[in-house]
């Protein structure tokens, strides 16, 4: 348990240009997706995979910053133009 802490606070992170962790917080599983935009800005990244035949795009705010990997996951997929699912976590490499 203390080395999965010890990766908490290791983590280096790098979020987008416009990214807030409480702009983050206020958007909600199925707010319209448009909202993500006008709230974080451009993600640093995006791409989409196919879901029960629909697209589901998503937009990725944050990556790792240093060499080990470790970062503070925030994604926001959607689908439908719909906010169907946030990620935010903490991803070991």
């Amino acid at each position: 348990m203390g080395s999965f802490i010890a990766v908490m606070f290791d983590a280096d992170t790098q979020y987008s240009q416009d990214y807030s962790y409480n702009a983050f917080t206020k958007i909600k599983v199925g707010d319209d997706g448009s909202l993500v935009g006008l709230s974080l800005g451009q993600p640093l990244s995006t791409w989409q995979y196919k879901q029960h035949k629909n697209l589901v795009f998503v937009s990725v705010f944050s990556e790792p910053a240093g060499e080990l990997g470790h970062y503070r996951q925030r994604d926001i997929h959607i689908s439908n133009g719909r906010v169907l699912m946030k990620v935010s976590g903490v991803f070991v490499d």
